[in-house]
């Protein structure tokens, strides 16, 4: 395969991968993410305006150096420095936040930084303590209470 090849399946697995986080979140992805910075930071984002927007996302689709590979790098460059996405996202004000999956897999994940983790569980306290959700143990019918609440939310607008 060709380098050119090679880096046209790239950036069509990287755009796709955008575009599956952007709509299992309900979030935008962003126009020509990575090569043109006038349509704003990140690959996707939660309002479709930047100045709008709470997180600022980055997406990484991986591939392994061997098929039989299972470790996943991260570099140390998607998330410090100076393209880094977490002072992209401190100079705006932004959550930031990096999806990734391994190429051609289903499973993907996300990596926030602690004290946003913390701000998530406490927002799950707030819930409880408010009688928005019960006080389960269950996560699976935690996230169908609170998909039910924003469902619910969502479509009074």
């Amino acid at each position: 395969m060709t380098t050119s090849k090679r880096n046209n399946n790239n950036r069509a697995r990287g755009k796709a991968f955008e575009k599956k986080v952007a709509d299992y979140l309900g979030f935008f992805r962003v126009p020509y993410s990575g090569s043109a910075e006038s349509f704003g930071l990140g690959d996707v984002r939660d309002r479709e305006s930047q100045d709008d927007s709470l997180t600022l996302g980055e997406c990484k689709s991986i591939t392994p150096r061997s098929k039989t590979e299972v470790n996943i790098i991260i570099k140390e460059g998607w998330l410090l420095g100076e393209n880094g996405i977490l002072k992209k996202a401190r100079d705006k004000s932004k959550l930031p936040w990096l999806a990734f999956t391994k190429a051609r897999s289903a499973m993907w994940y996300v990596t926030i930084l602690p004290e946003h983790f913390r701000m998530f569980l406490r927002a799950i306290d707030l819930l409880r303590a408010q009688g928005v959700v019960d006080d389960t143990k269950d996560v699976n019918e935690l996230v169908r209470q609170i998909d039910a609440k924003w469902e619910e939310i969502h479509n009074e607008e």
